[in-house]
């Protein structure tokens, strides 16, 4: 437990500042239940692991994050976060769905 104030709300308010590609947050903690799950990415954590946890898990989970915010970065070099946010997207070209053509008649 943190003092003032949870890590629920931390992940909150650094979401304020940063965008889920930008700044991944993995959540560490002894809360196990499936509404503290919710909560965690209700709160924008991009993953969630448990205490006791293994040091191999931790690690592997940070390094697919950094691979994914890599990917997520090349992508921006071709569709830039102007762009996306005048789409009122996040920052990442994952949320952005094709649409159809429908002038063809």
């Amino acid at each position: 437990m943190m003092p003032r104030m949870s890590g629920f709300e931390v992940c909150r308010r650094l979401r304020e500042k940063f965008a889920s590609s930008e700044l991944p947050v993995v959540l560490l903690t002894a809360k196990n239940q499936v509404t503290d799950l919710v909560t965690g990415f209700d709160s924008g954590a991009n993953d969630y692991l448990t205490k006791p946890f293994s040091r191999s898990e931790l690690l592997a989970r940070i390094k697919t994050h950094i691979n994914l915010a890599k990917i997520n970065a090349a992508y921006g070099r071709f569709v830039p976060h102007q762009f996306l946010n005048y789409l009122q997207k996040e920052h990442s070209i994952l949320y952005i769905h094709i649409g159809t053509d429908d002038s063809r008649g």
